[in-house]
């Protein structure tokens, strides 16, 4: 740490490496990392959909914690593999090579639990799942086309903090002890600019559709609260495990 010049030497010096030629290819792969974000998002949000059809007005206590799990999947897993893909970044060597399998390794780990799946899941429960699948009516595949343009807009949302981020890190990280803080940040100031995008926009169409509006209001409400709660949940589990390193 330069206490004159106020930065983190390490930082500075990566930062100072990043030629023309290495931007160009962290946006590129930021586009290609941003797919493997948008599919699990897109997993997470059909898995959500088909629970809803099958728990429709019931309070079931292990299909809400596994609700809570889908909304922690969906909001908050992406932007911690935003700020684990600028840490490998920018506390590695700045190679090309280097670059291509950190942006790699994160890929790998998103995929993770469909390699798991794969390996001790058998072909009975590809079909069990399936079918399903095929049992949710047709307006859950209208949810599904709702959801698209918000999928893409998250991912693409992480791809620019990305680049943003690597551009402005000096200014994010003014000593080495900040580090954490920032990635702190850029996990959970995202998600929750997300989660309250998610409920103005919901709050917009329920009041201008329909005659059954007050049921779309509270409706609203009840997924802001469940995505909140989900957003506490995975703080609180981060914080926890912060102590427990301490």
């Amino acid at each position: 740490y330069d206490k004159e010049n106020a930065h983190c030497d390490f930082i500075f010096h990566n930062r100072r490496k990043i030629s023309y030629q290495i931007w160009v290819l962290i946006i590129f792969l930021s586009l290609l990392w941003t797919l493997a974000i948008c599919q699990d998002i897109e997993e997470a949000t059909i898995e959500e959909i088909v629970l809803d059809r099958h728990m429709r007005d019931t309070l079931n206590g292990p299909a809400e914690v596994l609700r809570v799990a889908i909304r922690i999947r969906k909001f908050v897993i992406p932007f911690m593999a935003l700020s684990s893909t600028i840490a490998l970044i920018i506390t590695d060597a700045v190679s090309s090579k280097a670059i291509i399998f950190n942006f790699l390794a994160v890929c790998i780990i998103l995929e993770a639990d469909n390699g798991l799946a794969a390996l001790f899941l058998s072909k009975h429960h590809d079909e069990m799942v399936n079918n399903t699948v095929r049992n949710v009516d047709c307006s859950a595949s209208g949810l599904a086309q709702g959801s698209f343009f918000w999928i893409r807009a998250q991912g693409l949302l992480c791809a620019v903090i990305l680049v943003v981020a690597m551009i402005k890190i000096e200014w994010l990280v003014p000593s080495c002890d900040w580090l954490k803080w920032a990635l702190y940040a850029l996990t959970y100031w995202p998600a929750l600019a997300t989660i309250v995008g998610h409920f103005i926009y919901s709050a917009i169409c329920a009041s201008r559709n329909g005659p059954s509006v007050g049921e779309k209001i509270i409706r609203t409400l009840t997924e802001y609260s469940r995505n909140i709660f989900a957003f506490s949940i995975a703080s609180i589990i981060t914080n926890i495990l912060q102590i427990m390193r301490w």
